[in-house]
């Protein structure tokens, strides 16, 4: 069961008797935490009954400031097993800040343990100005986390405008690259393929008509061409240039087709990534 500072307890009440045990720092410390100011302190355990609830108390006297810090867990039912429990529980909660902890004996009268009880710094009543020194100190250590607050909210309202203003700039372009992936036509493996295996064909019709061309020309060497494969050597040329002039063409239309394919499937790949 955690303890907690309860910053509305100036210091430890508890009427004669309801008090269980008290236990006490060996020697004064200044404790490894940050709310001591680095100030040499005392540490108090006090058990009590309330009611029918078992409660321990932990405190802390600052013998600079001369004031208390009070700190409380929740009460647990009347039982011996859990009663020990929770007092050991506040004192390894004092034991890990620094302290070595005794326990005082209150096997005494009445009258005794009500001296003995005034006599815990924890257990008197501050004075007024010391309460009112305390509660300016609280105070100005709530102002500064305010502050401090109020300087982080800022600087996390900042981030996050940022990282909005980035997400919205990625939608807008994610929703570009979609819209323009889905206006373009897109070649696939498939369309590429059809059109590589048409150039193959153009490539064999026109190896055809090479082979018919040398056909015609080795005729004619021979004067053995008929009169209607007759071709002069001018018509002869006309057509061969005509041939490589339109294989020339074919070529490039390919390269531009490919170069299209290539450019629209790398476009719709990277629309896709980005979503």
């Amino acid at each position: 069961m955690a303890f907690s500072l309860d910053r509305t307890r100036s210091f430890i009440r508890i009427d004669e008797p309801n008090l269980i045990s008290i236990h006490r720092s060996i020697s004064p410390i200044v404790p490894a935490v940050a709310y001591c100011l680095g100030h040499l302190c005392e540490a108090f355990i006090c058990a009590a009954r309330e009611y029918n609830l078992f409660r321990v108390y932990i405190g802390l006297y600052d013998t600079q400031l001369k004031s208390n810090l009070v700190f409380v867990a929740d009460p647990v039912g009347f039982d011996n097993k859990k009663n020990a429990i929770l007092v050991k529980e506040a004192e390894t909660f004092l034991t890990s800040i620094g302290f070595s902890m005794e326990m005082v004996n209150m096997k005494f009268s009445p009258a005794t343990r009500e001296v003995i009880i005034r006599d815990m710094k924890v257990m008197r009543e501050p004075s007024f100005s010391v309460r009112l020194d305390a509660a300016m100190l609280a105070i100005e250590g709530l102002i500064a986390e305010k502050h401090e607050l109020t300087r982080m909210v800022s600087r996390n309202q900042k981030t996050f405008k940022a990282e909005v203003d980035k997400l919205r700039q990625q939608f807008v372009a994610a929703n570009t690259a979609v819209h323009e992936a889905t206006e373009k036509p897109v070649l696939d493996e498939e369309a590429v393929a059809g059109l590589l295996e048409e150039r193959d064909t153009l490539k064999t019709e026109l190896a055809a008509i090479r082979e018919e061309m040398e056909a015609v020309r080795s005729e004619r060497s021979h004067s053995r061409v008929k009169k209607k494969s007759q071709l002069d050597q001018q018509t002869f040329g006309t057509l061969l240039k005509a041939a490589e002039v339109e294989l020339k063409g074919l070529r490039e239309e390919i390269a531009v087709v490919r170069e299209q394919a290539e450019s629209s499937k790398q476009e719709a790949l990277d629309a896709r990534q980005e979503l």
